[in-house]
């Protein structure tokens, strides 16, 4: 669709494309002709959201979530809760007034609320303090959907109504980090009110859910670092209770010194058992020595209590020693020197006692049994303190390892007891850590969270520019193009052959004329028609002088694939002119046209089941001699409707296929119109039936729309004086 076809749509329906936008305008008008004067106010919120700075000294420099944050506040900005709180906020501050104030409202919007809220309601719902009746407002509008503070809040009421606070608008400042929020209301007091009550409501709504972000981690981390330090606290006394059970102090140095003792200890009584057995054999000898020589007295009673004296005496001198682990001084010194003394003391009384029971040494033998004697004396005494420190040592070393065996299997309970203890400690280090970061991200969000209002709201003191002209323009010029639209639509969706164009690329066929539907009642009409009668006689005329054989008339066959197409029409039209140009013309119609046709000179009608026939001429179906006419007409039946002489296909100088510009080319259109021109040689051209006027400039070469009666007058004379000029061409009258 080009300019061409727009310009012809907006001239066919101008009447609409004019009408419709000066009823939308008109309705625009009368609609907001009552409309109440608005207020406008506005604040400004800094939000930091894109250059605040955090606890760490960073700015976010992240785009996309300072996007996602900018979409997160819109949309607490325009959610339910926020402006259901601030209505209901409003509602409570008015409802707590006694009488009017100017300061809160107008008298008017003070009337208004009295009829809104009747006078039990409000007793029941007005409490001490602004808050107070807040929440009871509150929990009546939760209680059902059915009460009043309900219905009014989803009414169209203009101040605590939803669809009041529909004007609160919000807008991010040249990208900055300002949010600019403007409300229009008709009365300014409640305008700048419900500003400032958004304002306390969002910044609190906005920081909640800011805090909320980190109170759930907060809190998980909180019990997590408190189970934590349970288990840890439990892992402690575990092991203290460990250490406690089992006497340690340090479990490694203890086992490292129990396990060294124990084979030094080993060590040593192997050492002395060995002193021990060459002592005690030795000592073996000389009683034996002793005994041969009668000396009978070494098993005295005497002699044996002071060996087991001394024996017992050497024992607690090893364990001494053990005990006191060779320190010099102290209370343990002083007890093994006077052990050592009376140990000294009792082997000299076992010397005495031999000395008083062997007083035969003075005999011949003397001498050497005084030197067995004090043999023996002194492998007894070594044979006691030997056996004194075995059994000191013994002891020490079962004791010993009594304590390893004590101390081996309680390694791998100390290690498991251990290994829990640092993993509790590690896993509530960690706890701690997340709580600490925890802490640290609410601090920050409770720092950098806080919208400020940095331009307050303002008391409008005139009203905003009234928008009517605007919605007018706007709405006028809408449904204008919206008309066009639909109207240009339903041409581009029309399929039907309303101009020679769509004809001529749909069917393939060049277009000889066409008739557009014309009053021929109508003088100016009666013109019309008269060009177009003109134009097709000129297109005949020039195809009569393409014609080689001139020996016979200029046959031409008018035909359709259904009936009331207009052929009769377009034939007597077209004949009438031809004879009035002194081109004569015979005109030939079925037989079924009889009644319908006045007969004459130049009309005849035919058989068509005669035209069957192949040796059908048009003299025969005529009666006539087409040799004394310049033109034949034969008009045939539709082709798809009635039978017709097929014969008279192969005699026409040119076919003319007739349609009605109010349908569409059809798929038997194209096969009728295929089969015809199978049958004849000459060539077919499309006729176009009842085009709208405007729709004939292409082929007429003039708009019929604009040809009036002074115009056809004007070329009317045009034209007599070309034909004195003898401009005409000389064809309009061609030879038979």
């Amino acid at each position: 669709m080009n300019i061409k076809d727009i310009t012809r749509i907006l001239r066919h329906n101008w009447l609409w494309l004019l009408i419709l936008p000066l009823i939308t305008a008109a309705s625009i008008f009368y609609f907001t002709l009552n409309t109440a004067e608005e207020y406008t106010s506005d604040m400004v919120f800094y939000t930091g959201i894109a250059s605040g700075i955090s606890l760490s000294g960073d700015s976010p420099g992240n785009q996309y979530a300072a996007s996602k944050a900018y979409s997160n506040l819109l949309s607490l900005f325009n959610s339910r809760d926020t402006k259901r709180d601030v209505a209901l906020r409003l509602l409570a501050s008015h409802l707590m007034l006694e009488k009017y104030d100017p300061k809160v409202m107008s008298p008017e919007s003070y009337e208004h609320l009295n009829e809104l809220i009747p006078v039990p309601l409000r007793k029941q719902l007005v409490g001490k303090t602004k808050e107070e009746t807040f929440l009871n407002l509150t929990n009546y509008y939760k209680a059902d959907s059915k009460n009043e503070i309900y219905t009014l809040l989803h009414s169209e009421e203009p101040y605590y109504s939803f669809e009041a606070l529909k004007a609160l608008k919000a807008n991010n400042l040249n990208n900055s980090d300002l949010v600019k929020i403007e409300y229009s209301s008709p009365d300014p007091v409640i305008c700048r009110s419900t500003l400032e009550l958004l304002s306390g409501t969002f910044i609190g709504k906005h920081k909640e859910i800011m805090e909320g972000q980190n109170e759930s981690v907060l809190d998980y981390y909180k019990a997590s670092t408190s189970k934590a330090y349970e288990r840890l606290e439990n892992a402690e006394q575990q092991l203290l209770d460990f250490y406690a059970k089992n006497q340690i102090i340090n479990y490694n140095d203890q086992a490292s010194n129990i396990a060294s003792g124990k084979q030094a200890l080993a060590q040593q009584y192997n050492e002395l058992e060995m002193q021990y057995s060459g002592a005690y054999a030795a000592l073996k000898a000389v009683e034996e020595k002793l005994k041969g020589r009668g000396a009978s007295s070494l098993y005295s009673q005497e002699i044996m209590q002071l060996k087991r004296q001394l024996g017992n005496l050497n024992t607690k001198i090893a364990e001494q020693e053990v005990y006191s682990k060779g320190q010099a001084t102290g209370a343990g010194a002083v007890e093994l020197a006077r052990l050592k003394q009376e140990a000294a003391t009792t082997a000299a009384s076992i010397q005495e006692s031999m000395n008083k029971y062997y007083s035969q040494t003075q005999s011949v033998d003397g001498i050497n049994s005084k030197a067995l004697l004090d043999d023996w004396i002194k492998n007894t005494v070594l044979v006691e303190e030997l056996k004194g420190k075995l059994l000191t040592i013994g002891r020490q070393r079962d004791k010993f390892g009594k304590e390893y065996e004590k101390m081996a299997p309680l390694g791998a309970e100390l290690r498991k007891i251990e290994r829990e203890l640092e993993m509790a400690q590690k896993e509530y280090f960690a706890l701690v850590n997340g709580l600490n970061q925890s802490q640290v991200n609410k601090q920050n969000i409770e720092l950098t969270s806080n919208l400020k209002v940095i331009d307050h709201p303002f008391l409008p003191t005139k009203p905003s520019e009234s928008k009517r002209l605007i919605l007018i323009v706007f709405g006028a010029f809408a449904v204008f193009f919206v008309t066009l639209s639909v109207l240009v639509a339903i041409e581009l969706l029309d399929n039907k052959l309303k101009n020679t164009q769509i004809t001529q690329r749909i069917t393939g066929l060049p277009v000889l004329g066409a008739l557009p539907l014309l009053d021929s009642r109508n003088k100016e009409d009666q013109i019309k028609l008269k060009w177009v009668q003109d134009h097709l006689s000129r297109q005949v005329l020039l195809k009569m002088q393409q014609k080689k054989d001139t020996s016979g008339p200029y046959v031409i066959g008018v035909v359709s694939s259904l009936g009331s197409e207009g052929k009769s029409t377009f034939v007597s039209i077209l004949a009438h002119k031809l004879n009035s140009l002194g081109v004569k013309t015979l005109s030939m119609f079925p037989d079924n046209h009889a009644g319908f046709i006045a007969p004459g000179n130049n009309v005849t009608f035919y058989s068509p089941l005669q035209g069957i026939n192949q040796n059908a001429s048009v003299d025969a179906l005529a009666e006539r001699q087409s040799s004394d006419y310049n033109v034949v007409i034969v008009e045939f039946p539709p082709l798809l409707e009635a039978t017709y002489p097929v014969s008279l296909f192969k005699q026409l100088d040119l076919g003319l296929y007739t349609i009605s510009a109010s349908r569409e080319w059809q798929a038997a259109d194209k096969k009728t119109l295929q089969l015809v021109q199978d049958i004849t040689n000459s060539p077919f051209e499309v006729f176009l039936n009842g085009i709208q006027p405007e729709e004939s400039e292409d082929l007429n070469g003039v708009q019929l729309s604009t040809i009036s009666i002074k115009k056809h007058k004007k070329l009317q004379a045009s034209k007599k004086e070309e034909l004195k000029a003898g401009k005409v061409a000389g064809a309009l009258k061609p030879s038979a």
